[in-house]
């Protein structure tokens, strides 16, 4: 897929062709969560404005509102016990050139994703840069994927902290957390029932705070079930 989406012009058939798929299903505004610098050379301004271009020559061609997240993945600036902060702060200065290069193009805000082995306190930086351009904060947290329980919802909170206008999944702030009691984190330490009460608590105070920033959560069953929860169906889906 890879070698695929790095031919000529094959960006530009991808965007119109999935356009085209939205239209017909009666969808009249998407976003496009995309990496700009994912599977580039040297990860630069310049290179990401030339992916995305693509794609938006492609998506321009159908009666669709589209729009551009930039969804950067964490995985690439290390993890909790060793951060590059070095590669972070070089990605705010090209993240920034590419919100000046792009101008043309409808970049409406910054994600976050993929494995949590980041904090997010980590991008704060490139955050408040992004909000100074005027864009928005689209992160995911809390999808369970941090080596605690506690460390992901230490996400959640800074997430809500740095005015994050959505919280990408942050089930961790609704779903049920009886199915960990009796098993190790990803540090080998024990969910016993006074941690899984203690967590509980923290819990509810994150799910208050959400409540009362405005953050609107995203919820993605699909993507949940497919992933490592648990959920065998959608009635198993916390959201109720």
């Amino acid at each position: 897929t890879g070698y695929l989406v790095s031919l000529p012009n094959v960006k530009t058939q991808i965007g119109e062709a999935i356009c085209r798929s939205f239209q017909n299903d009666g969808i009249r505004y998407v976003e496009w969560r995309v990496d700009p610098f994912s599977s580039t050379q040297n990860e630069t301004a310049e290179e990401g404005l030339e992916k995305l271009s693509e794609y938006y020559e492609g998506m321009k061609r159908v009666d669709v509102d589209s729009r551009f997240v930039m969804s950067i993945s964490k995985r690439r600036y290390g993890n909790d016990r060793n951060v590059n902060y070095k590669k972070i702060e070089s990605l705010g200065m090209e993240v920034e050139r590419l919100i000046s290069l792009g101008k043309g193009l409808p970049i409406v805000g910054i994600d976050f994703s993929n494995a949590e082995t980041v904090p997010i306190s980590a991008f704060v930086d490139v955050i408040s840069l992004v909000r100074r351009n005027g864009l928005g904060i689209v992160p995911h947290v809390g999808e369970c994927t941090t080596y605690t329980l506690e460390e992901g919802f230490d996400d959640i909170e800074a997430a809500i902290s740095f005015g994050s206008d959505r919280l990408g999944h942050a089930i961790l702030a609704y779903m049920s957390l009886d199915a960990h009691l009796g098993k190790a984190d990803f540090r080998g330490n024990v969910y016993n029932a006074n941690r899984i009460e203690r967590l509980k608590s923290r819990q509810d105070e994150v799910l208050g705070q959400i409540k009362e920033s405005g953050s609107v959560v995203e919820v993605c069953p699909t993507s949940n079930l497919s992933a490592h929860l648990g959920l065998r169906s959608y009635e198993d889906h916390p959201v109720g």
